[in-house]
């Protein structure tokens, strides 16, 4: 998720676990802008956000870590407005922040120079790294490209790899990875 994609109504949370009410269009000192709105009368501004939903203006790294965006949610599951807009307890989520362990980036960064593309559950609980597109079948992940290499690892590595996904996972490119 982008800032571009915040809508009026939305919440996000950040990191330190509070609850901000997103205004988009707001006036702030003569400038249109985001505006967060905090449960407690606290507000910040769009422009302290880049366009990840990280803090940036702040030099302290405590300060700018607590506040980074790291879920999104809608104030109901079809995306409507509601009567409750201002209770901020009312939030359906419809995007986290991922943030990987450091066991779970090197093993991306090691799967990545070998050229794999993609993680996916099988329903027999194996995990797999394909370089291909995947298709799911009716009890395991393929590809239709013949030449497509596979590699089976550890399942408790990527707990949140689930054989109910619609899509296989893909893998990110990370910061630092080559």
């Amino acid at each position: 998720m982008k800032k571009s994609d915040l809508k009026t109504g939305m919440r996000v949370e950040t990191r330190n676990g509070r609850i901000w009410l997103v205004v988009v269009d707001f006036l702030i000192n003569g400038i249109v802008d985001i505006l967060l709105a905090g449960e407690h009368g606290g507000w910040m501004d769009g422009e302290s956000y880049d366009d990840d939903l990280m803090l940036k203006r702040y030099p302290v790294k405590k300060i700018v870590s607590d506040y980074d965006i790291m879920k999104v949610y809608s104030i109901c599951e079809d995306d409507c407005y509601h009567l409750d807009l201002l209770n901020l307890n009312i939030r359906h989520l419809i995007w986290k922040r991922d943030e990987y362990t450091s066991e779970q980036k090197e093993v991306f960064k090691a799967l990545k120079v070998l050229g794999f593309k993609y993680i996916a559950r099988d329903s027999d609980n194996n995990l797999n790294a394909y370089d291909s597109t995947l298709i799911k079948g009716e009890n395991w992940w393929y590809s239709q490209d013949t030449n497509c290499q596979t590699c089976e690892f550890k399942s408790d590595t990527f707990d949140f790899i689930a054989w109910e996904d619609a899509e296989p996972f893909e893998i990110p490119e990370l910061e630092g990875a080559k």
